[in-house]
């Protein structure tokens, strides 16, 4: 039996963000936040900041899901900045809108 304990931040180690390469980005909510990222006003502002995430820092949307407690979106990452930082840039715009 494996007892090794599985966390999402193993998932990052030894990751790189190479420019021009596609990624696909999964973001879940934290455990116990009713917020449901389905409604329509929630959706709304997912949708456009991700829509103004691409031209501002000139990456490529592939597409994207928005379900009730997670999101799903393909992202193609520019030349002059990488994953960590746009994911923060999204992320942070988003969570102070919603």
């Amino acid at each position: 039996m494996n007892t090794q304990i599985y966390h999402q931040s193993n998932l990052r180690k030894g990751r790189v963000s190479i420019a021009n390469y596609a990624y696909f980005i999964t973001k879940c909510l934290q455990k116990g936040i009713s917020v449901r990222l389905n409604q329509p006003e929630i959706a709304d502002i997912l949708i456009k900041e991700l829509m103004t995430l691409s031209p501002k820092q000139d990456c490529k949307i592939g597409g994207f899901v928005i379900m009730p407690d997670h999101l799903h979106f393909a992202i193609a990452l520019p030349d002059k900045i990488g994953l960590s930082k746009l994911m923060n840039l999204y992320f942070g715009n988003t969570s102070c809108k919603i």
